[in-house]
């Protein structure tokens, strides 16, 4: 999630919207987007679904290799109630961790595939607009 917000700052900081506030009678123009600086975010956000893709298969793995690893010691220690009991919870606390992580990235994913639809046929302007409005809402939103 750091990195996607990463990107998400780096193109807000570039547009000069970062910090939209001027004191007195001065006003700041944000620079405009470009095709090129579009280009740029989107093949940052490509990159990042895919390494995100290939993180979660590694994720379903891990989970599916803790299940094989944990029937095969419950036939294992079928007559020992503790071991099967203790491979139970051990067994439970690993899935949780990897359950964890795979919530991270399914966030991530939906905030990368949100940009994406969004983003699909509009004007350059109306684009760093959502891009701007998804920054502030999703990664410093006002506690």
């Amino acid at each position: 999630m750091k990195r996607i917000e990463k990107i998400f700052e780096a193109f807000v900081t570039k547009m000069d919207h970062l910090d939209p506030k001027t004191l007195g009678n001065k006003k700041r123009k944000p620079q405009q987007t470009t095709e090129e600086d579009l280009l740029t975010f989107h093949k940052n956000l490509a990159t990042e679904r895919e390494f995100n893709r290939k993180i979660a298969t590694v994720y379903i793995l891990c989970i599916c290799i803790y299940f094989i690893i944990g029937l095969l010691l419950v036939i294992h220690y079928l007559n020992s109630p503790n071991a099967v009991i203790l491979t139970f919870f051990i067994k439970l606390i690993a899935v949780t961790v990897t359950l964890r992580g795979l919530r991270k990235l399914w966030e991530a994913k939906t905030i990368i595939d949100t940009t994406f639809m969004l983003a699909q046929g509009l004007p350059p302007e109306q684009i760093t607009t959502i891009i701007e409005t998804m920054y502030w809402g999703t990664f410093r939103k006002q506690k």
